[in-house]
């Protein structure tokens, strides 16, 4: 799979492989090779590519991306 989007609660996903909804399952980052567990939360959407497949992690893990999402408070400036 590969990661399409990505934030604190998990990932969306594009696999080859279709994935029922409540499936467990390890999410690995191959920068850091840290793991965590996940699930998918709905039913996949098909694409031209694959499916999109929507995964939420246990807890959220802020730091598992090694990036820096907007606090929480943050408004754009169109707002």
């Amino acid at each position: 799979a590969n990661t399409v989007a990505v934030n604190m609660h998990g990932a969306m996903v594009l696999t080859s492989r279709l994935l029922d909804p409540e499936t467990r399952l390890m999410i690995v980052n191959e920068r850091t090779h840290e793991r965590a567990a996940a699930r998918v939360t709905r039913a996949p959407r098909e694409s031209a590519e694959g499916f999109l497949i929507p995964l939420e992690f246990d807890k959220p893990a802020p730091a598992f991306w090694q990036i820096t999402f907007p606090p929480s408070n943050w408004r754009s400036a169109e707002d």
